[in-house]
């Protein structure tokens, strides 16, 4: 069974100065970026609040055992592809934390880990991979991933979408309307409508707000569908400005489009 290829992605980008491209042996010691500002580290805290602090700790122990492998930055060795346990077995540290490791540093949102199957990466990184058969600690560490981790990334996903809408209640029944939402719908597509949906509502008037519907009623409706013009209310408003504070230049432009397209003016 061929096992997936971890790497870490712009590894000499984040993780290597000067010093460390001279030292062509195993580092000692590895440079790790003092940045808490970035948009990935905000997502990993925002869309898996209750295991964020251990899945950083996690990325540190991965960096670490990365700088040491033959390839720095490439989860691998002279058997192949590292795997949760593997990393276990080097750091002592759960294999059950490494394995939801995995999914959530190679999550869509997050991209700190790059995935490939172990044939595709070979000629560019390890050379020719030897095949791995399916033994008892593959099929347990795949296990490990397919049992715990499809429930954590749905988890996630209607978390995110459900911090993107603009009213925040009936948190637990709106989370189970999007669980429903995400069978027919693909997160991204959802998620786009929620913050297109965000983006109108942060244009109403004031005294419109009280009209937002809560979210376990608007995804159970599937309002997500609608027709984006019905979101807009002008309120007699013929000209809005953008906050400048807003966090996604996204947003801006998905709000200016919807005001522009029902003739109102944006002023920037």
């Amino acid at each position: 069974m061929e096992r997936p290829l971890y790497s870490i992605r712009n590894w000499a980008d984040h993780y290597e100065i000067a010093q460390s491209r001279r030292e062509n042996s195993n580092l000692k010691w590895v440079a790790v970026p003092n940045k808490h500002d970035g948009k990935s580290y905000k997502r990993l805290f925002k869309l898996f609040p209750k295991i964020a602090v251990e899945m950083y700790g996690a990325w540190q122990l991965i960096v670490q055992v990365a700088s040491k492998c033959k390839t720095r930055g490439v989860l691998a060795d002279e058997d192949g592809p590292l795997t949760a346990k593997d990393l276990s077995d080097k750091t002592c540290a759960p294999e059950k934390t490494f394995a939801k490791a995995f999914q959530v540093f190679s999550h869509p949102e997050i991209k700190w880990l790059d995935v490939k199957g172990c044939s595709e990466h070979a000629q560019s990184t390890l050379g020719a991979c030897s095949e791995h058969s399916t033994d008892s600690t593959d099929i347990h560490n795949k296990q490990a991933a397919d049992d715990g981790e499809k429930a954590l990334t749905k988890a996630a996903q209607a978390e995110a979408i459900y911090q993107a809408y603009p009213k925040k209640t009936g948190k637990q029944a709106a989370l189970a309307r999007i669980g429903d939402a995400l069978r027919d719908k693909s997160y991204e597509t959802l998620l786009e409508a929620t913050q297109a949906y965000a983006a109108a509502v942060k244009m109403w008037p004031a005294d419109a707000l009280q009209y937002v519907p809560d979210p376990e009623r608007w995804f159970k409706k599937g309002r997500y569908d609608d027709d984006r013009a019905t979101w807009v209310r002008k309120g007699g408003v013929q000209k809005m400005r953008i906050e400048k504070d807003a966090s996604d230049p996204e947003i801006h432009e998905t709000l200016k489009e919807i005001w522009r397209e029902n003739g109102v003016s944006v002023d920037e």
